[in-house]
């Protein structure tokens, strides 16, 4: 104090404190950073996965979309004209009792807990409700056919007995006796089903449908976000 130095010591000190608390922040920035870039490859990788299991999906609703195709078309021509010699001859007539099911792999558990960007989050829930809408549509149309129209061809036994002898992998199988079946045609409980089965097959399909587009459009938009 007698030198009259004490003043620079305070300068000098406080010139300390202040290096020490930026050297603080730029090591927490860096961390940060460092995190940051961790949850981005972290979150990356998730979106590569999902979008495999996309790819999956979209297979798996491909095939079953041309399976209901065939199935739709047998309904329609039995409503429309079911003495067409094409249900007495093809067997495409067994599609009647045909049930598609389907087993999405994209989000069996949900949304993974490292997606962390908000948009990311949004667009996949978006897609997981069309997705949980085609497999609500799933289960009733599946209902119609296991509680309509297969006990109403147990019923009135038109089954063929020997087609359930072939292979399962043999494709041309007529699994329903155009005959027994012909007995029926006018008939109001047969109509019925038809009825039935056709407006919970056409729901269903529309809603499959749309989420084949949907999956389409996600695919290139998750590849576009994954960095």
């Amino acid at each position: 104090m007698s030198e009259n130095i004490t003043g620079r010591y305070f300068k000098y000190a406080i010139g300390e404190i202040i290096l020490v608390v930026i050297g603080i922040l730029i090591a927490l920035q860096i961390n940060n950073w460092n995190e940051h870039r961790k949850r981005m490859a972290t979150e990356s990788l998730l979106l590569a996965d999902i979008i495999e299991d996309l790819k999956l999906d979209f297979q798996e609703l491909k095939v079953n979309d041309s399976l209901l195709s065939i199935q739709e078309d047998v309904v329609k021509l039995l409503i429309k004209n079911p003495n067409d010699s094409f249900l007495s001859k093809s067997a495409d007539l067994s599609y009647l009792r045909f049930w598609a099911t389907i087993h999405p792999v994209t989000f069996a558990d949900n949304i993974p807990d490292g997606i962390q960007r908000r948009e990311n989050i949004e667009l996949l829930k978006t897609y997981q409700r069309s997705q949980q809408r085609v497999l609500e549509s799933n289960k009733f149309y599946g209902t119609v056919i296991l509680q309509l129209v297969r006990p109403f061809l147990r019923k009135h036994g038109v089954h063929n007995i020997d087609g359930a002898l072939v292979p399962v992998d043999a494709v041309e199988v007529n699994l329903i006796d155009y005959d027994t079946l012909k007995e029926q045609f006018g008939s109001v409980g047969f109509r019925e089903v038809l009825f039935e089965l056709h407006l919970k097959l056409r729901e269903f399909r529309y809603y499959l449908k749309t989420l084949m587009e949907e999956t389409e459009k996600l695919v290139p938009i998750l590849k576009s976000r994954i960095q």
